[in-house]
């Protein structure tokens, strides 16, 4: 009995010993993987780069739609496909434009810092 007393002793004391240890370890600073501090600048950012995605599709689908008007061989068919391919692609990019303009005006009417300026 008197053995259990003290190895129940010795274990209180290591554990009290150990938390008191891992207490005193202090936590390093972890910095933000997008650099930046609030949510709204984040949103921004998320926001910002979906339009940069948007905008190469858009790219993409106009050098599309002009190498099927160029590889059409007259076919009326293929050249107005070619033609609506390249419409729908130019009025993309200007919806693009039209919303990267929009973000940007909100947020200047927020405060929230940005690191696309025009």
């Amino acid at each position: 009995m008197k053995t259990l007393r003290t190895l129940i002793a010795g274990v209180g004391t290591n554990v009290a010993l150990a938390s008191t240890a891992f207490a005193a370890v202090a936590k390093p600073p972890v910095s933000s993987p997008t650099g930046d501090t609030s949510f709204g600048a984040l949103l921004v950012t998320v926001i910002n780069s979906l339009l940069l995605f948007a905008g190469a599709v858009a790219v993409l689908f106009l050098i599309i739609g002009g190498f099927r008007y160029v590889v059409s061989a007259g076919n009326p068919d293929q050249v107005e496909g070619a033609k609506k391919t390249i419409l729908y692609a130019v009025l993309g990019l200007v919806i693009i434009f039209i919303a990267f303009l929009g973000v940007q005006v909100v947020q200047n009417a927020l405060g929230v810092n940005n690191t696309f300026k025009i």
